[in-house]
């Protein structure tokens, strides 16, 4: 369990950048009902199997 002074990392993993934002935004207000500090906010459009090198942008 973290405790209440936690500063996190939103992540998302998806193939369409608006289910993404939608995913970022809940867990957003997830992390703000714990009254947790939102160090940043991320999504990846390729699938976790991709390796690094296939990847583009």
């Amino acid at each position: 369990m973290l405790p209440d002074s936690a500063t996190v990392v939103l992540y998302t993993c998806t193939i369409d950048s608006r289910i993404a934002t939608t995913t970022l935004t809940v867990l957003h207000a997830f992390a703000a009902e714990r009254g947790w500090t939102i160090a940043y906010e991320a999504y990846d459009l390729a699938p976790l199997h991709v390796p690094a090198r296939r990847r583009t942008g």
